[in-house]
């Protein structure tokens, strides 16, 4: 029973959906006023980050369930996304540097 001044934290689950798009949280990035993700456009030599904004359905503490913005098989940023901007070169991991 919660007396005056004592407080609670509650965590409810609100929904599961089955077989959806998930980011790591820690991929999402505030842009101006909007949540996106540094997408990896490896078309050119070197790598490059883009922004993409998302539409975001549920999440977790770990997990953001994506309902727009990637697809299945896009490589995002995951490590030192909050960092880039826009354009940025980036390293794949276990690729060499051109």
């Amino acid at each position: 029973r919660l007396k005056p001044g004592m407080y609670a934290r509650v965590s409810l689950g609100v929904g599961m959906t089955s077989g959806a798009l998930v980011v790591p949280r820690e991929a999402v990035v505030m842009r101006t006023s909007a949540r996106g993700v540094f997408r990896v456009d490896a078309t050119s030599e070197w790598p490059t980050a883009e922004v993409v904004a998302l539409a975001i359905g549920l999440e977790d503490p770990t997990y953001v369930e994506v309902v727009d913005g990637v697809t299945e098989g896009d490589v995002v940023v995951t490590i030192g996304a909050a960092g880039l901007e826009h354009g940025d070169p980036v390293v794949l991991f276990g690729a060499e540097s051109p």
